[in-house]
């Protein structure tokens, strides 16, 4: 991820057009954004911007996001993802909570960004967070683990404990996987986001940021991804409102104390 910031950066400066948003185009039951200071909701035909948090909670339905090189991210209930810069050869979206079903262009790979390593798929593939499981559905998956050497699975492999240096694929995927894999990701779907041409929608607001919003990914274990969202946090902790509920989160104190103390004079 902090490859992509990087690269981001690079880009504004030589004046390079950065890839049009991702753009959601199936949102099945609710699902939440989290943007600078507000909660908004999503609906179909919503841009979404880098950085944006989603937040979908466990009565939702899919949730679908489709970019503008014909890759998309689908997201299951429960799931929580940050969408990241749109550059080549770096992960869409960073997914911190759950189940996603990652789908690469015609001609391309699609890449998705967890804590321990990334997941590149020239086909379809999925991916859940708990135990660390990929499953290549159709394509070549490949993972690039942060400890350990690169791992490739053939199409129709799978693999649990992925970011472990002794985690080897399998012929199939695992009996308790495929009872736990959503039905939403168990039918293929078309494209969708020619439809929503010149139709784009803005995300309905519905309040404020809460340290309640904040506290799965400032709690998250990957270092990159918190020091990633630490300046919006702490601009948040500015605010007296916020500094005031941050009493009742201990762990998200200690981690933005030094940033929610009243400046001196």
């Amino acid at each position: 991820m902090a490859r992509a910031l990087v690269a981001l950066l690079i880009l504004l400066l030589a004046g390079t057009t950065i890839a049009a948003p991702p753009l959601v185009t199936i949102a099945d039951g609710p699902a939440l954004l989290l943007r600078d200071t507000g909660r908004y909701l999503l609906a179909e035909g919503v841009k979404l911007q880098a950085d944006d948090l989603i937040e979908l909670p466990p009565q939702a339905g899919l949730l679908r996001i489709e970019f503008s090189d014909g890759s998309a991210l689908a997201l299951a209930p429960g799931s929580r993802a940050l969408i990241l810069p749109r550059l080549a050869g770096e992960p869409l979206a960073y997914l911190l909570q759950g189940w996603a079903k990652l789908d690469a262009p015609p001609k391309g790979q699609a890449l998705l960004a967890l804590s321990g390593f990334d997941a590149g798929t020239s086909g379809h593939a999925v991916i859940a967070v708990a135990g660390e499981r990929a499953f290549a559905e159709a394509g070549e998956l490949l993972l690039r683990r942060a400890s350990a050497p690169p791992l490739k699975l053939k199409p129709g492999e799978f693999v649990a404990a992925a970011a472990s240096e002794k985690a080897r694929p399998v012929a199939r995927p695992a009996p308790e996987f495929l009872r736990q894999l959503p039905r939403e990701f168990q039918v293929s779907l078309p494209a969708r986001a020619a439809r929503f041409a010149g139709k784009e929608r803005e995300p309905k607001r519905s309040g404020e940021l809460t340290p309640a919003d904040l506290l799965p990914w400032m709690e998250a274990s990957d270092p990159l991804l918190r020091q990633a969202l630490l300046p919006r946090w702490r601009a948040l902790a500015q605010q007296s409102e916020f500094r005031a509920a941050l009493r009742q989160y201990p762990e998200l104190e200690r981690i933005l104390g030094h940033a929610s103390a009243a400046p001196k004079h």
